[in-house]
């Protein structure tokens, strides 16, 4: 009678300890989906893989415009900015120069540019 109880004591615990510690995950250590992207920024940016993030940006910002306004890619710049202007509170040079420009060279301007392109994204 004791072997079969102790048996059965052991039995429990090989499987207890098998299943894992019996208590919650604490849930507010999660970080947010916020969280992960600005890492995968910073990542991207340190390691000089700012093309890729500023390309990720621009199909972004396309597929606002393009859910605003149909068949927006096949208009001309002059009229691409000159229709984003009148949906945004920036100016029509503004736009254009946005638009038309590539991504700078120094991290000081890149950063800016993209800065300008995300407020152009967000005002859409």
């Amino acid at each position: 009678m004791v072997t079969l109880l102790l048996l059965i004591v052991l039995a429990v615990w090989h499987i207890s300890s098998r299943i894992g510690r019996s208590y919650a995950p604490d849930f507010e250590i999660k970080t947010s989906f916020n969280q992960h992207i600005r890492a995968v920024a910073s990542f991207y940016s340190e390691h000089g893989h700012e093309a890729v993030l500023f390309a990720a940006l621009k199909k972004d910002f396309y597929a606002k415009v393009e859910s605003r306004v149909p068949n927006f890619k096949m208009l001309s710049v002059e009229k691409q900015a000159q229709i984003i202007a009148s949906l945004t509170h920036f100016e029509k040079q503004q736009v254009a120069q946005l638009l038309a420009s590539k991504l700078p060279e120094s991290k000081e301007q890149r950063t800016e540019y993209i800065k300008r392109f995300k407020q152009l994204r967000n005002a859409l």
